[in-house]
């Protein structure tokens, strides 16, 4: 019943977003089980279209941030990291907002774990919070050494 008074409370704007986010979070899922990284990779190295503006990206980073977060909580299909990663970076794009996919790895209890965290200005968007485990491998888009380095 309470669930459903939250969704009451949501604004038709609100529902559209979290549509979007549940597409999304299908895709992704269905993309990092069928594609190899590499593929992944390229795909995320992509850039955006026309930038938004300032005001327009914070609220776009804050407006994705929520509705992944609370889509990936209540889906049937995996969505972890990776997959809420990848939906994040794929509406931000829509909206004009350049953002950062960011792999790392960790050892962890006797293994190697695996982690995906997404930036945009210098600002957290997905799994920033447990981020400075891992020791990031690779980003996306990959950063351009300068011929001086």
């Amino acid at each position: 019943m309470q669930r459903l008074t939250r969704l009451r409370a949501v604004s038709l704007p609100e529902c559209g977003l979290l549509a979007e986010a549940l597409v999304a979070l299908a895709l992704a899922s269905l993309v990092v089980s069928v594609f190899p990284f590499r593929v992944i990779g390229n795909w995320a190295s992509g850039r955006s279209g026309a930038a938004a503006p300032p005001q327009a990206r914070r609220a776009a980073i804050s407006r994705v941030r929520w509705a992944v977060s609370a889509c990936a909580r209540r889906v049937p299909f995996r969505a972890k990291c990776f997959e809420q990663g990848l939906a994040a970076l794929w509406m931000l794009r829509r909206r004009g907002v350049s953002a950062t996919l960011h792999f790392g790895a960790a050892h962890e209890h006797e293994s190697l774990v695996a982690h995906v965290w997404i930036t945009a200005d210098d600002e957290a968007v997905i799994g920033c919070e447990i981020k400075d485990r891992f020791f990031e491998l690779v980003r996306f888009p990959r950063v351009e050494r300068s011929a001086d380095a």
